[in-house]
């Protein structure tokens, strides 16, 4: 959770993007999001999310 990540270029990582208005609540929403990524597009989150036709990771669009 306090660990920064190396996102795949393009997407960010969700939970770094949400600010809790107190501290004692950012492991629930760790929790909840994990390594969930923000992709700008459809088209990108899929790029990111598989890998040789495997889901790697867990991607949302801006859109959502």
């Amino acid at each position: 959770m306090q660990e920064r990540m190396d996102a795949p270029a393009g997407t960010e990582r969700l939970f770094d993007l949400v600010r809790p208005s107190k501290a004692k609540f950012a492991p629930a929403f760790y929790f909840a999001m994990r390594d969930t990524l923000v992709a700008a597009d459809m088209e990108s989150a899929i790029k990111v999310a598989y890998e040789g036709g495997k889901p790697v990771w867990r991607v949302v669009t801006q859109q959502g």
